[in-house]
C-alpha cells in the first residue's frame, strides 16, 4: 500500500513538473546528447508544442547562445532557448530585459555594486547572513571558502520561457506560463522549478504557481514574487563583473573600471549628483537605400518592435538593403532606428539555412554596420 502511494505521488509530481506547454516561434533545429557529445537530430516546425524538461540553461550547443532541454513527442532533445515562448502568451519580454542579443551586459544583483561602493566584501555577510550560515554549516574541509565560491559570479537570466535567478548565496528558477504587459511593468504567471532563498521570509516548493512582477528602470530591473521583493538587478558589463569578482576573491578592485548603473532619469545611486552627465543622442547610423551588413545574429521581424513576430534570424554577415527608416529607439545603450530591410542574395539564417533573396522585414539598425 505504501509503495502504491509513493508511485502515485511520483507520477503526480512528474505530471506537474512537465505540465507547461511552450511553442516554437520559428522552425528550429534540435540535438540529442549522450552527456558528452551533441548530435543533430532534425527540425521542429514553427508553432509546434513542446515541454521544457529542466529549467536549466546550457551553453555551447551548435552556435546557439543558450539552449534548453525539451520533450517533444515523448523524446528528449536540446534546442535553442530563444525559439520558445509560453504556448498561450500574447506578449514577449523586451530585448532590454532578456538581453538575448547583447554580448556585453548581463543581469547581476545590485548588492554587488553595494559591495564595491563600501569597498568591503564582508558587507555581503550582513546582507545574506542565512545563506552564509547554511553554507558554513554544510562546508567540509575539502570545500572552498565562501569568497572563493562566490567569486565566480553567475548572471541572472530573464527569458520568455525560463527565469534563472542568482543572488550570491540565494538562487531560484521558474518556468514561464504567461507574460502580460501592464502599464509600465510585466506580470508573469510562472511555476517554481527550484527555490533556495534562505534570506527571504517566504518559501516555495517545486511546482508552486506564483505571480512575478518585472519593472525596468534604466539599468535596473526589480523583481517581485507575490508582491514581495525577490531581488533587484543591474545591467552589468564584463569589466564591472571582473571588479566585483576581484573584490569577492581578493578584497581588491579598481573602481576606475566600474560602470555604475543609472536610473532612467540619468541619476545614479552610487555617485554624487554633480557627476551625472547629460548624454546627447548621436546621429543614427542608418540611411535609406544604404546596403549594410548584419553585425551579429539579428532577428528579422514583421514590425518595428521587439514584440512583433520573428520571421527569421539573420546570421552575422548577411547583406540587407534599407528600404525605410522607422522609429528611433535606444536598445542596449545603442541609439539607432528600426529599419525596414530587404534581404539580399546569399543570405543564411543562424542555423545555416538559406534565406530567400528579397525577403522583407524589420530589424533594429543598431546591429547593422
Amino acid at each position: 500500500m505504501k509503495k502504491n502511494i509513493i508511485y502515485i505521488l511520483l507520477f503526480f509530481f512528474s505530471l506537474n513538473t512537465y505540465s507547461l506547454n511552450f511553442k516554437t516561434i520559428i522552425d528550429s533545429s534540435v540535438y540529442e546528447t549522450d552527456g558528452i557529445f551533441n548530435y543533430y537530430s532534425g527540425e521542429i516546425k514553427k508553432d509546434e508544442i513542446v515541454k521544457i524538461s529542466k529549467a536549466k540553461i546550457y551553453y555551447g550547443v551548435s552556435d546557439w547562445k543558450y539552449s534548453v532541454e525539451i520533450i517533444y513527442k515523448n523524446k528528449e532533445y536540446i534546442m535553442n532557448l530563444e525559439n520558445l515562448t509560453p504556448a498561450e502568451t500574447q506578449n514577449v519580454l523586451k530585448e532590454e530585459i532578456s538581453l538575448y542579443s547583447n554580448n556585453e551586459y548581463n543581469w547581476f544583483p545590485v548588492s554587488g555594486f553595494d559591495l564595491l561602493k563600501s569597498q568591503n566584501r564582508n558587507l555581503l555577510l550582513k546582507i545574506q547572513p542565512k545563506g552564509l550560515k547554511k553554507y558554513q554549516n554544510e562546508k567540509t574541509e575539502f570545500d572552498y571558502e565562501w569568497y572563493d565560491i562566490l567569486s565566480n559570479t553567475v548572471p541572472s537570466y530573464f527569458f520568455n520561457s525560463i527565469f534563472s535567478i542568482s543572488i550570491f548565496f540565494n538562487k531560484c528558477s521558474f518556468l514561464i506560463k504567461d507574460i502580460k504587459k501592464v502599464e509600465n511593468y510585466y506580470q508573469i504567471d510562472s511555476q517554481v522549478y527550484d527555490w533556495f532563498m534562505p534570506d527571504l521570509n517566504i518559501n516555495y516548493s517545486k511546482g508552486d504557481s506564483v505571480t512575478l512582477k518585472l519593472s525596468l528602470d534604466g539599468d535596473y530591473l526589480t523583481v517581485h514574487c507575490e508582491n514581495q521583493l525577490l531581488g533587484q538587478f543591474a545591467r552589468t558589463n564584463h569589466s564591472t563583473k571582473k571588479e566585483i569578482e576581484a573584490l569577492l576573491k581578493k578584497n581588491t578592485f579598481d573602481l576606475s573600471k566600474v560602470k555604475w548603473p543609472r536610473h532612467a532619469d540619468g541619476t545614479c545611486d552610487y555617485e554624487d549628483v554633480s557627476s551625472v552627465k547629460t548624454v546627447s543622442t548621436p546621429t543614427t547610423n542608418v540611411v535609406k537605400n544604404k546596403t549594410m551588413l548584419v553585425s551579429e545574429n539579428l532577428k528579422l521581424r514583421s514590425g518595428e518592435a521587439t514584440t512583433s513576430e520573428v520571421l527569421t534570424v539573420m546570421s552575422a554577415g548577411t547583406k540587407v538593403k534599407i528600404l525605410e527608416l522607422g522609429k528611433a529607439e535606444n536598445i542596449d545603450g545603442i541609439n539607432s532606428n528600426w529599419v525596414k530591410v530587404e534581404v539580399l542574395s546569399d543570405a543564411k539564417d543562424r542555423d545555416g539555412r538559406a534565406i530567400r533573396a528579397g525577403t522583407i522585414g524589420w530589424c533594429y539598425g543598431g546591429y547593422l554596420k
